[in-house]
């Protein structure tokens, strides 16, 4: 009953859920970095994919590292899927 109360509140305000609004700020940070708007190496970041094949002329698209740690899996630079599902 609460979700269905909460998804109604959110319908009413026209507001997206929490969710949504977590990856689009991350999607804008992101842009920020890598151009260059924040005072922030990219390269600490994020590995931009080498591949012409993988990136389908897609010359953003950024490698995800793999992560050993549960610290590392968290981190900023891993959550690049929605980036890379960008049209």
């Amino acid at each position: 009953m609460r979700v269905t109360l909460y998804l109604e509140r959110l319908h009413i305000l026209e507001l997206t859920t929490l969710k949504r609004r977590r990856i689009k700020g991350y999607l804008i940070e992101t842009v920020k970095i890598l151009s260059v708007k924040e005072n922030v190496d990219c390269e600490a970041f994020f590995q931009l994919a080498e591949s012409s094949r993988d990136t389908r002329d897609y010359s953003l698209k950024l490698y995800k590292r793999r992560c050993r740690l549960h610290s590392r899996k968290f981190f900023f630079s891993q959550r690049v899927n929605s980036w890379n599902s960008l049209p």
